[in-house]
C-alpha cells in the first residue's frame, strides 16, 4: 500500500508541477534493453510504456539487476550502480499485458544522463516501444528533490526511437582483448546480447565469424596469420569495427 501512495503522490506532482521550460525526454530500444536520454538537470521518477508485444510476467523478477545499472539519490545522497538502497520498482498491468510501470519515491530518482543514452531496464525478450503513457519528472539543479520541482506533463515531449544503434549508446563499451593477439583466442567484452563477430583480412576477405554472447565470448583465432585485421560486431543493423592485430 505505501509504494501505491508513493506512486500516486508521484505522478500527482508530475501533473501539477510548476515548471514552464520544455523538456524533452528520449527512450529507445536496443535489443532487450531499454535506454532514456534527459538533459543535465532533469530527473526521472516514474515511467509508464506500451509496447508492441506482451510483456513477459516474470519480468518482475529482472528488477533489482536491471535498475543496479542506473545511478540514483535517496534524501540528497548519492547511491552509485548495484546500492541496495535504491529502491525503485516495476510493475505490470493485469489487464493490459502490453504495459509496464516503472517507479522510484520522490527520493529515489534515475539520475539525468546529460544528453546522452542510457540503459535502466532490461525486458526478457526483445521487443518495441509502442508509446510512452506516463512520465514522472523533475527539474533541479541539486540533488534534492522537492515537489514543486516537478515538471507539469504538458512541458514534456516524448521521441521514442526503436532503431539505436551501438554508437548511440554511450554504455556499451564492447572490445576485444587481448589486442595485440598472441595466443589462440581472442575475447570480447561488454556484451550484453547474442551479437556477431566477423573478421576479415586486408583483402576484405571474410576469414572467421561466428555468435558470441555475454557467456560464450571467445573468438577461437588459431587459423591467423600473423597480419592486421578488421573485426566487426553487429547485430542487426548496427556494427562497431575495431582493427586487431594478431602477432
Amino acid at each position: 500500500m505505501k509504494n501505491i501512495h508513493t506512486l500516486l503522490l508521484l505522478l500527482l506532482f508530475a501533473f501539477i508541477g510548476h515548471g514552464q521550460e520544455a523538456t524533452t525526454v528520449y527512450f529507445g530500444m536496443y535489443g532487450k534493453d531499454i535506454y532514456y536520454k534527459t538533459d543535465a538537470n532533469i530527473y526521472m521518477g516514474a515511467v509508464g510504456i506500451t509496447f508492441e508485444n506482451e510483456v513477459s510476467s516474470t519480468i518482475a523478477s529482472d528488477n533489482i539487476t536491471s535498475w543496479s545499472n542506473i545511478y540514483g539519490y535517496r534524501n540528497g545522497v548519492g547511491l552509485q550502480p548495484n546500492s541496495t538502497a535504491l529502491y525503485l520498482s516495476v510493475t505490470t498491468n493485469p489487464s493490459d499485458p502490453k504495459k509496464i510501470l516503472l517507479y522510484g519515491s520522490a527520493k529515489d530518482v534515475l539520475k539525468p544522463t546529460n544528453g546522452e543514452f542510457v540503459k535502466f531496464f532490461t525486458l526478457t525478450n526483445d521487443n518495441t516501444i509502442a508509446q510512452v503513457y506516463e512520465i514522472g519528472l523533475f527539474r533541479s539543479d541539486d540533488i534534492t528533490i522537492t515537489s514543486d520541482e516537478a515538471v507539469r506533463s504538458e512541458d514534456v515531449t516524448i521521441v521514442v526511437d526503436n532503431t539505436l544503434k551501438l554508437d548511440d549508446i554511450t554504455d556499451v563499451k564492447i572490445a576485444p582483448y587481448p589486442n595485440p593477439i598472441t595466443g589462440d583466442f581472442l575475447h570480447i567484452s561488454g556484451l550484453t546480447q547474442t551479437m556477431q563477430a566477423t573478421i576479415y583480412d586486408l583483402t576484405g576477405k571474410v576469414v572467421s565469424s561466428s555468435q558470441v554472447t555475454p557467456s560464450n565470448n571467445t573468438l577461437d583465432v588459431s587459423i591467423l596469420t600473423s597480419s592486421l585485421y578488421v573485426l566487426n560486431i553487429a547485430k542487426g543493423g548496427s556494427s562497431k569495427g575495431f582493427t586487431i592485430l594478431k602477432k
